[in-house]
């Protein structure tokens, strides 16, 4: 439900490999605690009898919390891009900019010098293009996919918004 909401890609860097270990380093944790805690009578009574299911439900709910916590610790990442709502936030190079996904027109891939290869550029439509991320990144993919729906629906609502006033 959230990545309807949230699309987060991770940066190449030290930033985006210290969240990730932090957040394996919390699971690693909270699976060796699990089986080590006394579980309530009533939980194993409502499994049947069988701690075991109790015990995998609550890894279960781990993975659910530490995915949703690692999206939110990775959006707040400087050069992370997020997708959320309506506006894409990426840093420019400068600085984080925040873009209504109703001023963007195209999005595409463009080559750059080595380090980067190639890249995700998004069009405003004043002509402006933004260098948002390399593709190569952590969940760049899955931005990619995401803004190509949401750009699209944006343009259809404009061209209904245009029909309505001529």
């Amino acid at each position: 439900m959230l990545r309807r909401l949230l699309c987060v890609v991770r940066p190449d860097d030290w930033t985006g490999m210290v969240a990730r270990v932090g957040v394996a380093v919390a699971f690693l944790f909270l699976v060796v605690l699990i089986p080590l805690v006394r579980l309530p009578p009533a939980w194993v009574e409502l499994a049947g009898g069988q701690p075991w299911v109790v015990r995998l439900a609550l890894v279960v709910v781990v993975i659910a919390v530490l995915g949703l916590t690692q999206g939110l610790v990775v959006a707040r990442l400087p050069r992370a891009v997020v997708l959320w709502g309506r506006k894409i936030h990426f840093h420019d190079g400068t600085r984080r900019r925040a873009v209504a996904l109703d001023e963007v027109t195209a999005l595409h891939v463009e080559q750059r010098a080595p380090p980067q290869r190639e890249v995700f550029v998004l069009e405003r439509g004043n002509g402006v293009e933004h260098d948002l991320c390399p593709t190569h990144w952590p969940g760049a993919a899955a931005l990619h996919r995401a803004l190509e729906r949401r750009v699209a629906a944006a343009h259809r609502r404009r061209t209904r918004a245009r029909a309505r006033r001529s």
